[in-house]
């Protein structure tokens, strides 16, 4: 993804303000979004009293962040481990997945291609997009097989033939556009892991929270993974929070009789982390999140859809969910131009996917109505600059 040139001073909601005095719709970040009173309350309340603790101690507000994770995830989630970012959280979603199968020693994974989990070794390891880049990486410590996203039938016979420790997968596979499989899939994942026993982890960084019209995706189906992980929103935008949460059996059997200290972070979990956090997931409920992102998202979308109508030769695609969604363009120059020309007119597109063509819309939870329209206001005048552009 480019780094842009400018400087931005100040924002609020999904509202920019740059050094130059102009203000910006974000529809890149897929955070949380800026200066909700809640979380500000609650971190200015907590860096008063006890900022950063030694985790030789346990502290209050780790001990609320954990029962409200406890209380807001699916099924028999129920042990959660905070740390700095979603992929920290993601190696230890590995490694408690590889720990939990060690007797039986299974070391290999199998992902989904077209997911992304981060850029650490292990993170990177089961993040690919396409076969291709799946077949070319240099041989690892981690054995992972990849499999098409939303295909049951390839899922199923690759545990069968590996007998992996884990499935790694997003629900809806972000790593360049917006995949999005067909209903059923979860579902199906969730019985081929119980049938061969491996353990289901499952990335809700970028779709958690009540992006997707509900509280995480997977809630779609009623299906509850093993390991789950968090981040990005999580920190409401003050705080870097990332975590992984799974099963007191789970965690019991890798950690339980060996002791807690064979993971751990010096920073991960701190008692300022936890008040953020704490709060952003009160306002998950409060604000009604999910209905939110389900209300504004669709919007969008339908103006993304109507955009592709109108600009059948250069828009090819579109996908979307909630507050997520991606547009194709027919080329990777194509979906430059339109970036720029948007961040020109006052909106910033995701750009982890340009390269292939697509640009990606993912405000952050807080978005308004009147934030999505102005944005999508932008991107309309940027399609109709980049047509112009590719027709003179």
């Amino acid at each position: 993804m480019p780094v842009l040139d400018t400087t931005v001073t100040a924002a609020s909601g999904a509202t920019l303000r740059t050094a130059d005095g102009r203000t910006v719709i974000d529809f890149a970040s897929g955070s949380f979004g800026y200066q909700h009173a809640g979380v500000l309350d609650a971190v200015s309340a907590q860096l008063r009293v006890l900022p950063q603790s030694t985790r030789m101690f346990l502290n209050r507000p780790l001990a609320r962040l954990v029962t409200a994770v406890a209380a807001a995830t699916p099924g028999p989630l129920s042990v959660t481990y905070p740390c700095n970012s979603a992929t920290e959280g993601v190696e230890g979603a590995l490694k408690l997945a590889l720990g939990y199968h060690r007797r039986a020693r299974r070391t290999g994974l199998v992902a989904t291609l077209g997911s992304y989990h981060g850029t650490t070794r292990g993170a990177l390891r089961v993040s690919r997009l396409d076969a291709a880049a799946a077949a070319a990486e240099p041989g690892a410590p981690i054995d992972v097989g990849f499999v098409a996203f939303g295909d049951a039938p390839a899922m199923r016979r690759a545990v069968a033939a590996r007998r992996p420790a884990a499935v790694v997968l997003e629900p809806i596979a972000c790593g360049a556009g917006v995949a999005i499989p067909p209903p059923g899939y979860y579902t199906a994942v969730r019985e081929i892991c119980d049938e061969f026993g491996a353990l289901l982890i499952v990335n809700e960084t970028v779709t958690g929270l009540g992006r997707t019209g509900r509280p995480f995706a997977m809630d779609a189906e009623r299906v509850a993974p093993d390991i789950l992980v968090l981040g990005a929103a999580l920190g409401g935008n003050v705080i870097p929070v990332g975590a992984y949460v799974t099963t007191e059996e789970i965690n019991g059997r890798v950690y339980g009789r060996r002791g807690p200290w064979l993971h751990g972070s010096a920073t991960g979990g701190s008692p300022i982390a936890c008040a953020a956090a704490t709060a952003v997931l009160t306002a998950m409920t409060d604000d009604g999140l999910p209905e939110r992102c389900r209300a504004v998202g669709g919007a969008v979308l339908a103006g993304l859809r109507q955009l592709r109508s109108d600009h059948p030769r250069l828009v090819t695609d579109v996908a979307g969910v909630g507050q997520l969604a991606a547009v194709r363009l027919r080329d990777a120059a194509a979906a430059r131009a339109v970036a720029r020309h948007a961040l020109d007119c006052g909106v910033i597109l995701w750009q982890g996917g340009v390269e292939r063509g697509f640009l990606g819309i993912r405000p952050p939870l807080l978005c308004t109505a009147e934030e999505a329209e102005q944005g999508h206001g932008c991107l309309q005048k940027a399609l109709a600059a980049a047509a112009e552009e590719s027709a003179a």
